[in-house]
């Protein structure tokens, strides 16, 4: 008996199974064993968080793709309600557009066309073109402006040659 008095009184709870409850003694050597813990429905547990994330990603692709029939802005306030501590998910979102409003006017396209034949214009500008057209820059060109520019100085000093000769 003296033994006895020297132990911790016993700890008591209370479970509710099959809708009565009962008390029950708690001893460390019944729970010396893995204890599997189901969450409650509805809970905040990480695992159902990225269930409702998942689900809500899934929503967001589909209100992309038909705009017309879902109200895109509200998919995007769910989807921002499922990201823990960012305060209220509507101070993320642009104002509303108002329905009064005229609809946006569209940007003027603009377009210029130049006639001048390709041969003629110089091999900087030429290779430009060619590159921003999807292709190699091409070195023939740029030596043929060179050997047209001796060509051209050979011309000017025969005439000039020519001048000056009795």
């Amino acid at each position: 008996m003296l033994g006895e008095t020297d132990k911790e009184p016993p700890e008591w709870a209370l479970q509710d199974a099959y809708g009565k409850t009962a008390a029950v003694k708690l001893d460390w050597n019944d729970i010396q064993e893995d204890i599997q813990v189901e969450p409650e429905v509805g809970s905040y547990l990480s695992v159902d968080d990225d269930i409702r994330q998942n689900s809500v990603m899934r929503l967001q692709q589909v209100a992309m793709a038909a705009p017309g029939i879902f109200d895109v802005r509200k998919v995007a306030s769910l989807a921002l309600s499922t990201i823990r501590d960012i305060g209220n998910p509507d101070d993320y979102l642009l104002p509303a557009p108002d329905p009064n409003a005229p609809p946006p006017v569209p940007q003027a396209k603009v377009g210029i066309n130049v006639a001048i034949p390709f041969i003629n214009l110089p091999a900087d500008v030429q290779n430009q073109l060619i590159v921003e057209m999807g292709m190699k820059a091409s070195q023939e060109l740029i030596h043929r402006d060179t050997l047209q520019g001796v060509n051209t100085l050979a011309d000017a000093s025969q005439k000039l040659n020519d001048a000056l000769a009795p």
